[in-house]
C-alpha cells in the first residue's frame, strides 16, 4: 500500500503541478480525492454493505457467513482482515461496525459507518489546512455554487482548476494558493525563521507574501505598470 501511496501523491502532484515536498493535504482537498487508505476501507465496507443485501441462498451471502465463522473462531479471514483494517484506520470520531455480531448487522449500519468514515477524513482534513500556516490563503474558504450562496466544501475539483484554461495561468495559481512558492514571508514556523530573512526582496518594507509582490509592492517599475 505504501507504494500505491507514494504512486498516488506523485500523480496528483504532477496534475496540480506542485513539487515532491508539496502539502500533502491538498492534493485531496483540491481535487475531490480520498487518501489510498481512507478510499479501501470506504471500498470494502461499501461491498459488505452489497453482500448483507444479497439473498441468504447466494453464494456471495453463504461465504461471507463463513467469513464469520472463521472470524469468531479467531481464524485468518476476510472479515478478520476488514475489522483490523476498519479498526486501525478510524479515529476517535469515526463509528466502526461491529463485525463480530454480523447476524445483527445491516446494509443501513453498514451505511451509517461509511458516511461516518467519511466526515471524519473530511474533518482530518479540514484540521490540517486551518493548522497550516502554508496555507493561510484556504483558511475559511468558500466555494462558489453554480446556484446559491457560497458554502465550504471540504474536498472538490476547485472551480479554478476548471475556470483558467492556460496550463501555466493555472499552475502559477495553484502554487500560490496552496503554498507551493519561493517567497520568503510565509514559513511553516515563522516563529522560528529570522525576521530580516522574510521581508520583501524588492522593497525590504513588508513580509514577502504572494499578496504584497502581486498586488502591493511598488518597487519593480514594470510590475506596477502591469497592474494598471
Amino acid at each position: 500500500l505504501q507504494l500505491l501511496e507514494r504512486v498516488q501523491l506523485s500523480t496528483l502532484r504532477r496534475i496540480l503541478g506542485l513539487g515532491s515536498r508539496s502539502s500533502k493535504v491538498v492534493l485531496f482537498t483540491e481535487l475531490g480525492l480520498y487518501p489510498l487508505r481512507c478510499r479501501r476501507v470506504l471500498l470494502c465496507l461499501s461491498y459488505l454493505k452489497y453482500l448483507l443485501q444479497l439473498p441468504e441462498t447466494h453464494f456471495a451471502h453463504l461465504a461471507l457467513l463463513v467469513s464469520e465463522d472463521l472470524y469468531n473462531g479467531h481464524h485468518s479471514s476476510w472479515l478478520a482482515d476488514l475489522d483490523l483494517m476498519v479498526s486501525s484506520f478510524a479515529g476517535p470520531n469515526a463509528h466502526v461496525p461491529a463485525l463480530q455480531l454480523l447476524s445483527a448487522l445491516s446494509a443501513d449500519a453498514v451505511d451509517f459507518s461509511i458516511r461516518s468514515i467519511k466526515r471524519a477524513q473530511h474533518s482530518a482534513l479540514d484540521t490540517k489546512v486551518e493548522e497550516s500556516i502554508s496555507l493561510y490563503l484556504l483558511h475559511g474558504r468558500l466555494e462558489p455554487q453554480e446556484d446559491g450562496p457560497l458554502k465550504h466544501i471540504t474536498a472538490c475539483i476547485r472551480h479554478y482548476l476548471c475556470g483558467v484554461s492556460i496550463a501555466n495561468h493555472r499552475f502559477a495559481m495553484t502554487r500560490i494558493l496552496l503554498g507551493a512558492h519561493n517567497l520568503h514571508g510565509i514559513h511553516s514556523a515563522n516563529s522560528q525563521a529570522r525576521p530580516e530573512l522574510q521581508q520583501c526582496r524588492m522593497c525590504h518594507n513588508h513580509l514577502e507574501t504572494p499578496e504584497h509582490m502581486l498586488l502591493q509592492c511598488t518597487a519593480d517599475s514594470e510590475t506596477t505598470l502591469i497592474r494598471r
